[in-house]
């Protein structure tokens, strides 16, 4: 008690993280719609750049 740590700062990162997603990848929001907002991510290298 008492110490300053990273957990707290990690779980409202991903709690962030969640949030935004449900709004622009999911479209659970009322005034939005039902569609993706989020833009598509497109590899330089394609297939062949992953691991």
């Amino acid at each position: 008690f008492g110490e300053i740590t990273t957990g707290a700062s990690d779980d409202l990162d991903k709690a962030t993280d969640i949030a935004r997603n449900m709004v622009t990848r999911y479209g659970m929001h009322d005034k939005l719609g039902q569609m993706t907002y989020e833009e598509r991510r497109h590899s330089f290298l394609g297939e062949a750049g992953t691991t």
